[in-house]
C-alpha cells in the first residue's frame, strides 16, 4: 500500500474531461481546412529553392549537434593536456617529487 501524501482523501477520477468542448491538443481536425485564409496558396519548387533562409532538417540538426560536441571535447582535450604540461616539472625542481 502506497503512503498518503495528501491530508484528504483524493478521488480516483473527478469526471468530465480536460476540455468542455471535447476538443483535445492534438485534434488535427482544424488544420487545413478550406475555409482558411491560405489554403489555396501552394508553393512551387522554383519557389522554395530560392528561399534566402533554409530551415535545417532534423538530420542536419542532429549531425551539426554530434559536431559541435565533438569539436567541444577536442577543446576540453586540448585544454586538459595544457594544463597538465604546466605541472609535469615536479615540485620545487625535483622530479616526480
Amino acid at each position: 500500500m502506497t503512503p498518503q501524501v495528501y491530508s484528504g482523501s483524493v478521488p480516483e477520477d473527478v469526471g468530465g474531461t480536460p476540455f468542455p468542448d471535447g476538443w483535445e491538443p492534438d485534434d488535427d481536425h482544424d488544420r487545413g481546412v478550406s475555409d482558411e485564409e491560405f489554403a489555396s496558396v501552394v508553393f512551387d519548387e522554383a519557389f522554395v529553392r530560392a528561399a534566402e533562409v533554409h530551415e535545417p532538417t532534423a538530420v542536419e540538426r542532429l549531425l551539426a549537434a554530434a559536431q559541435a560536441r565533438a569539436e567541444a571535447s577536442e577543446a576540453e582535450a586540448r585544454r586538459a593536456r595544457t594544463r597538465g604540461d604546466r605541472y609535469d616539472d615536479g615540485y620545487g625542481g625535483y622530479p616526480g617529487g
